[in-house]
């Protein structure tokens, strides 16, 4: 199954934000604070499908936030960093 837009955003922003091990991640709150077109429920239900195919994985907490981190295997199946993104 192929992975839609809102997936390959999330990927890139954690790429962008360099939010790559388990002491740098973001909640879904602070994610959503840059994709602004999206309800919660609907990235939740992203960020639990791309942590189910190990793209992202848990990092430390954010108080009693949960936050997610890109894994080497989501920074593989991104673009190169100098293609462009839309991440932006």
């Amino acid at each position: 199954m192929e992975l839609d837009r809102n997936s390959y955003f999330i990927l890139g922003i954690l790429r962008k934000k360099d939010m790559t091990s388990p002491a740098r991640g973001m909640t879904i709150k602070e994610l959503m604070q840059i994709i602004t077109n999206i309800k919660y429920s609907t990235m939740h239900k992203k960020i639990r499908i791309l942590v189910k195919r190990g793209y992202i994985k848990e990092a430390a907490r954010a108080g009693h936030e949960k936050a997610f981190y890109i894994s080497e295997e989501g920074l593989r199946i991104l673009p190169r960093q100098n293609e462009k993104e839309g991440t932006e």
